[in-house]
């Protein structure tokens, strides 16, 4: 039996390197309305840690629209690359930290255990992409609410993967078979991400 998704993602290895940039240089770059080629997403330069994830929940809340008004966003998504799952997952899992002996009746529950959904996409550190990294990390809003990125279909219908049966040539014997999707990706909204590099 085809399976078309399992025929699909075969086909893409060879060529997804060569024209995906993960590396959030895209979406870093993208001109806002006022046309301007200053980088928008907010940035960075830290280890994913819960004090750093902490400062990027406040980025992404402090958001605001052209007039100045906040857009309430609120955090959704935390993705990382395979190096950095357990780190994140001890961040969003953990309902205690260590207090800080120091201070003195310091609370002890973590304020982000289950906050956010835990995404690894291991294409962020994979060497054959664009701006790999095993140190980087975002944290996107809720895609209900203000995406950051959407995915475009041909004629607005959800796209499927088409199987079409071809030809093959003369020398050689079997059934052949193609598989595509038609899809694009763009950015929906700077506003909706924050990118931490891991490194000042």
């Amino acid at each position: 039996m085809i399976n078309p998704f399992k025929m699909l993602r075969g086909s893409s290895v060879p060529i997804l390197p060569d024209r995906i940039d993960f590396g959030g240089a895209s979406l870093e770059l993208t001109a806002a309305a006022d046309k301007s080629t200053t980088p928008k997403v907010s940035i960075l330069g830290s280890a994913l840690s819960i004090t750093t994830f902490g400062t990027a929940v406040a980025k992404l809340r402090a958001q605001t629209d052209a007039d100045g008004k906040p857009i309430d966003l609120g955090p959704a998504v935390l993705t990382v690359c395979p190096a950095l799952e357990a780190t994140a997952k001890q961040i969003i899992n953990s309902t205690q930290v260590m207090p800080d002996q120091s201070v003195p009746d310091m609370p002890m529950a973590n304020p982000w255990a289950a906050s956010v959904k835990l995404e690894i996409e291991p294409r962020l550190s994979n060497g054959k992409f664009t701006g790999n990294s095993t140190t980087q990390w975002y944290l996107f809003s809720d895609p209900m609410n203000t995406p950051a990125t959407i995915i475009c279909s041909l004629n607005g219908t959800e796209p499927a993967p088409i199987v079409e049966q071809t030809d093959l040539p003369a020398n050689q014997l079997g059934i052949g078979f193609r598989g595509y999707c038609d899809f694009g990706v763009a950015v929906a909204d700077y506003r909706a991400a924050v990118k931490a590099t891991g490194a000042a």
